[in-house]
């Protein structure tokens, strides 16, 4: 991969500027120049790729709005391995398979809002399942439909949401490195036929306090053996895909490796849950369970957790005081 591409995976949601701490290489190695505030760097990133870049053998897909071409870089390029997250989800899915002989499909449903472009506001009101808002909606719908049908991506379904202006588009199943290629590319899709069509689509996890929040749930199957599939719902689009599957798949293959039982359902009300069971509550806590996870944190390497924890917590510092509604104006239109 690039420099420029490297040092994109150290920039947060909010701004242009690569977070101080990470495990990247010196600034000057990335064309950086330090910021004002002193609490990260200014990218000035040039419109070159390195010499010794090397095309992966794959299908260009087009989209009218841009094309994907993964790249992968020869060992004296410089450009840190851990960085490039098609990477790091190839070596999970080496790892599963080399120890033990398991491979995965996954498939993500999409779920997103639809909004006027000039106002932000929700082209509805309806409730899920409403045939009312699928058919006022059905044409961008189909074109949406049509879009990801033209570009190999398969659509299973596609319906009303619960919040207002909420609507899901449910992808066929792939293996784990395409599945997360091909979802990545059905976002840019979804984005521009919104805007062909007057609309903004907003992939943000939670625009509103009162209404229902937008996620990425990913369903994975074992391809290799009689199994049961299982789905998860703690993923949103404002996560990597290729370093959520990782970490997803690296947790499984210690499970397995470890014969560890599945713990028993949650019987009571989720919110007032404690002990494991209960997932963190915010990001400072994310951080610290992902820090104090050895067989994870072996897994992924060190450099990949510094960089992860130190870009997180400069998002939860920035973040934290802002509310709700402060937040949906950083961020409606950058997921």
């Amino acid at each position: 991969m690039s420099r420029v591409g490297a040092i994109c995976f150290a920039l947060p949601a909010f701004e242009d500027c690569a977070v101080l701490g990470t495990a990247l290489p010196q600034a000057e190695e990335y064309l950086l120049t330090e910021a004002a505030d002193a609490q990260s760097y200014k990218v000035y990133m040039q419109a070159t790729l390195d010499s010794n870049l090397m095309h992966e053998p794959v299908t260009v897909l087009l989209a009218d709005v841009f094309a994907m071409l993964p790249l992968s870089s020869s060992n004296d390029t410089k450009v840190p391995a851990f960085v490039c997250p098609r990477n790091i989800l190839r070596t999970a899915l080496d790892a599963l398979l080399a120890e033990a002989a398991l491979s995965v499909r996954v498939g993500f449903e999409l779920e997103f809002l639809l909004l006027d472009a000039k106002s932000r506001k929700p082209v509805d009101s309806q409730v899920y399942a409403s045939s009312i808002a699928l058919c006022k909606r059905m044409d961008i719908l189909l074109a949406m439909s049509m879009k990801l049908e033209e570009n190999d991506i398969g659509v299973l379904q596609f319906h009303a949401e619960s919040a207002p202006g909420q609507f899901e588009i449910a992808l066929d199943h792939y293996p784990a490195l395409e599945a997360a290629d091909k979802v990545t590319i059905a976002k840019e899709i979804i984005v521009a036929e919104a805007a062909r069509h007057g609309l903004i689509a907003s992939f943000m996890p939670k625009a509103s306090e009162n209404a229902a929040g937008s996620g990425m749930h990913c369903h994975i199957s074992l391809a290799t053996r009689p199994a049961e599939h299982f789905e998860v719902k703690a993923f949103d689009a404002t996560a990597n895909p290729y370093v959520g599957l990782a970490g997803i798949i690296y947790a499984g293959l210690e499970g397995v490796l470890a014969e560890l039982q599945l713990p028993a359902p949650c019987q009571e009300e989720p919110s007032e849950s404690k002990g494991d069971v209960r997932l963190p509550t915010s990001m400072t806590q994310a951080v610290d369970m992902l820090n104090k996870d050895e067989r994870l944190g072996t897994r992924l390497g060190s450099e990949l957790v510094r960089t992860i924890s130190q870009l997180r917590l400069r998002e939860e510092e920035f973040f934290e005081h802002l509310s709700i509604a402060e937040q949906r104006d950083h961020l409606l239109e950058r997921y």
